[in-house]
């Protein structure tokens, strides 16, 4: 499942170097909304050649949570932190954010990405403009065009996704330690399988831990008919930017489930809800 669309007359555009919250940067080039095979996102262009900024949104299949990222042009090394910025909305609302930033030294890039609720994506979309501070590393405005149209193909997107993977039937199996079918629709054959034991205190990122940062994160697996984690999206926040990116990061590079079986016998995709709780033992 694959489709791409466009929307908007104007696409995006990229930083300025001085962000003016009274002139929004205007989009270079149009909305694209990939419908892919395990995850859909909206992103569009702000910048120039040279001078690239990208606004994205991504809609996992389950859950109240939009990844909000906003990628630029940087300078600097790779490094990974995490920083206490703001959304403004051009209804004069001021809303805190923990956002993961990242440096990729291969592509002189600076990601921003954050988790935010629902509601407050419904907020942004309803926007004319959106001000995105990230700190001492970045601050900008942007015009939102089409936003009310973009949400709509996310969900339109997401309903498929739940389809294909059966999101319907997933249950939290933190406790469980499996997941139960619950639809005829859907596997025959529960999948099997938990995400106990793949962390470890080594693994606790050294920005919360300084920071003395503990929280819970709750999060959606797409498993394919391998048992593998095909994606990972953040469906309640922790609060805390570097447990939420910490968790998926892990889960997808090292647990592995055994497939869920279908009607007609054969390992199918679906799909669970799992839990990691990050705490610091004194």
């Amino acid at each position: 499942m694959r489709a791409c669309v466009t929307l908007g007359l104007i696409g995006c555009s990229i930083f300025s170097a001085s962000a003016r919250a009274a002139e929004p940067l205007q989009p270079t080039g149009k909305w694209f909304v990939d419908f892919a095979g395990t995850q859909c996102i909206a992103s569009r262009d702000y910048g120039r050649p040279g001078s690239q900024i990208l606004l994205i949104f991504k809609e996992p299949a389950l859950g109240d949570a939009i990844q909000m990222t906003v990628t630029k042009q940087g300078t600097g090394g790779a490094y990974a932190e995490e920083v206490d910025g703001h959304l403004s909305l051009d209804d004069g609302s001021r809303i805190p954010v923990s956002m993961v930033v990242i440096g990729v030294k291969q592509f002189g890039n600076v990601i921003f990405r954050m988790n935010i609720p629902r509601p407050l994506f419904n907020r942004v979309a309803s926007s004319s403009s959106l001000h995105f501070n990230g700190g001492y590393r970045f601050s900008e405005s942007f015009a939102l065009r089409a936003m009310p149209d973009v949400a709509k193909l996310l969900d339109q997107c997401a309903n498929d996704l739940r389809k294909v993977w059966h999101v319907s039937d997933a249950v939290d199996e933190s406790n469980s330690g499996e997941r139960a079918t619950t639809s005829s629709a859907g596997p025959q054959r529960p999948l099997k399988g938990s995400v106990r034991g793949l962390i470890t205190s080594d693994d606790y990122p050294g920005v919360a831990l300084s920071g003395n940062e503990s929280g819970a994160v709750q999060f959606a697996l797409l498993v394919d008919e391998k048992g593998k984690v095909a994606d990972c999206s953040v469906v309640q926040t922790s609060g805390v930017a570097a447990l939420d990116s910490q968790s998926c990061a892990i889960v997808q590079r090292r647990a592995q489930f055994s497939p869920a079986i279908g009607s007609d016998g054969r390992p199918t995709k679906s799909s669970a809800l799992a839990r990691i709780t990050w705490r610091i033992s004194n």
